[in-house]
């Protein structure tokens, strides 16, 4: 015998089921949400408190942020020691835009627990919006020696340092984001930009790269691979990467000049020319790019006009031995 349950009873069995299913789990995701907020919580005795706290990040979550204030400042009158309170207060008052309470709070939760990096991170953040950048270095430092891993908050610090030009520091706060965050393309480019920086080609070029691979239109990290190779005198290779460089970027001034160099070099004396005319129209006042027009007009048997641009270098630049050789000579090739 076959028990046949009518079609209709399932259906409604079933949207019965789910609908229970959505407000059980519901149910479960507030009290593990409060689970969470208490087993994260450092030591008070006040139960009170603690229900305080509860309260206060429900207000802050709802954006209630003067409801949070006034039961988060009722539970420090109770337990001034509690230092998450201090650490939520911190954040509320940021977000209340009192700087300096809010400075205070979270220098006063890091004073209660040494060994708690989030109020560290919190108050790094606010010095670095606040652009007190020293401040918000030591913060930040404090945050990373005390475990903290969040990689976008590591991502600021590394930008500050490169803003600082702290090669040193960028590539020891970028190790560790990759090792976190292996695929971090901009933890690469901001490592690759700093070795390149510190002369160290070789370990750039892989990291540059690496960052390339993960996102393909970085005009800063397809000219810094184009001007390592450019300065090698490897100009087929810098052509590969200035060229999308300037398909992302045509107004790129000082790409424009190297490009056009590199065509040069490489015998393309006709793009040469297209690129070094557009070069010294968008800056007629360096010597170097009216020195490697007029080689490039010379190049194409335009003597007169090459004269006229070795003219106009050396008129920028008196002592360019360069522009001078090319003009006493005529047919000499020399670039700088």
């Amino acid at each position: 015998m076959i028990w046949l349950i009518p079609q209709y009873n399932l259906l409604e069995i079933y949207r019965i089921f789910t609908q229970l299913s959505k407000v059980i789990g519901s149910i479960f995701y507030k009290e593990y949400q409060l689970i969470q907020v208490g087993n994260c919580m450092r030591e008070t005795t006040h139960d009170d408190v603690k229900e305080l706290y509860k309260k206060g990040i429900q207000y802050e979550r709802f954006g209630e942020l003067n409801a949070a204030e006034e039961v988060l400042q009722n539970a420090v009158a109770i337990d001034e020691q509690f230092s998450d309170v201090w650490n939520l207060l911190g954040i509320v008052y940021k977000k209340k835009r009192d700087i300096e309470k809010s400075r205070h709070a979270l220098k006063k939760a890091g004073s209660l627990d040494p060994d708690w990096a989030e109020p560290w991170m919190h108050l790094g953040l606010l010095e670095l919006d606040n652009h007190q950048f020293e401040d918000a270095i030591s913060a930040l430092e404090k945050y990373v020696s005390l475990g903290g891993d969040d990689t976008h908050v590591l991502i600021r610090l590394s930008r500050t340092y490169s803003d600082r030009n702290d090669c040193e520091s960028v590539i020891r706060i970028t190790k560790k984001i990759l090792k976190l965050e292996p695929n971090n393309t901009e933890a690469w480019s901001l490592r690759g930009l700093c070795e390149k920086k510190l002369s160290l080609e070789d370990e750039a070029l892989e990291s540059l790269s690496k960052s390339l691979e993960l996102k393909s239109n970085q005009v800063t990290v397809l000219d810094a691979i184009g001007a390592i190779y450019y300065d090698r005198g490897d100009f087929e290779k810098s052509l590969e990467y200035y060229g999308p460089s300037l398909e992302i970027e045509p107004i790129n001034v000082p790409v424009l000049f190297r490009y056009g160099t590199s065509l040069w070099f490489t015998g393309d004396w006709q793009r040469a020319l297209d690129y070094l005319q557009k070069y010294v129209e968008l800056s007629p006042d360096d010597a170097k790019g009216w020195n490697n027009l007029g080689v490039a007009y010379r190049e194409k048997g335009e003597v007169k006009r090459a004269l006229e641009c070795f003219k106009r270098a050396i008129n920028l630049a008196p002592n360019m031995e360069t522009a001078q050789s090319n003009l006493d000579m005529g047919t000499k090739h020399a670039l700088p």
